[in-house]
């Protein structure tokens, strides 16, 4: 119970890559031009969950003056990925390869991951945290979501990708 209450109420944890060789969770490695390597996600294909992290994400992008993120079909599919993970797996940890996952042409890139919170209030948890707050408020202009929620540990996983193009 007390493992499932620490989760609930801190369990979320940030990780950023950039294009530089500062910190240990840095990554330095070409990058291809841009070029369509990412499409945004039909709003017929956006569940309610995923709207409301996207719509919570952007609210408070916007209350800080940065443009709205789009939610795109490639990184939705690595978070996502990441997240069934984490739930047939019973653990709680970043994707050691996820900026490998995202198509080419990045910039800069970041994950966010929680266990045990509802979808009305990750987002929330995330901004009280200053490395996931850094990662919502980033420069970036996409972003994949990743949301499972069934009978596993933490019951509902959530993962963040977001890339710069």
């Amino acid at each position: 119970m007390m493992r499932r209450f620490l989760v609930a109420a801190l369990a979320v944890t940030s990780l950023v890559l950039v294009g530089s060789t500062a910190g240990s969770a840095t990554l330095s490695e070409p990058r291809q031009a841009a070029s369509a390597a990412v499409t945004p996600t039909p709003a017929e294909q956006i569940t309610p969950q995923v709207r409301q992290i996207l719509d919570d994400t952007n609210a408070i992008r916007a209350q800080n003056g940065k443009p709205p993120v789009t939610l795109a079909n490639e990184l939705n599919v690595v978070a996502g990925n990441w997240t069934w993970h984490l739930h047939n797996s019973c653990t709680f940890a970043h994707n050691p390869s996820y900026a490998s996952q995202i198509p080419a042409g990045w910039s800069s890139a970041a994950e966010n991951i929680a266990a045990g919170q509802q979808p009305g209030s990750v987002v929330q948890a995330w901004i009280d945290s200053p490395g996931h707050r850094a990662n919502l408020l980033g420069d970036f202009t996409h972003l994949g979501i990743g949301y499972v929620d069934g009978p596993s540990c933490y019951q509902r996983y959530f993962v963040q990708v977001f890339a710069r193009y």
